[in-house]
């Protein structure tokens, strides 16, 4: 399948480079970024070369990479969430 992005010139040049820091050409990131998505919205998580620009496994978790800073409300409520299981497991339930 070929495609034609018409991407504002500072969204192709991050693209351009976002793709040249993992030592893919413009194609290859483009057809990686595709290829991830479509997996994760058919429930399947793949770990190949096709999924290397998002969705990485670190320490045999898979992470999805999205380029944007998590929310801060997203990072507070996780930190919540493990304050309380840890005082859970280390006190019993309240």
């Amino acid at each position: 399948m070929t495609v034609t992005l018409n991407l504002p010139p500072n969204v192709e040049q991050a693209f351009i480079g976002e793709a040249a820091s993992r030592g893919l050409t413009p194609d290859q990131f483009a057809s990686e970024v595709l290829l991830t998505r479509a997996a994760w919205q058919h429930g399947g998580v793949s770990t190949g070369a096709e999924s290397s620009a998002l969705l990485q496994m670190e320490d045999g978790v898979p992470v999805l990479h999205t380029g944007q800073p998590m929310a801060l409300h997203v990072i507070n409520d996780t930190l919540e969430l493990v304050r309380l299981e840890r005082d859970l497991s280390s006190f019993g339930t309240f």
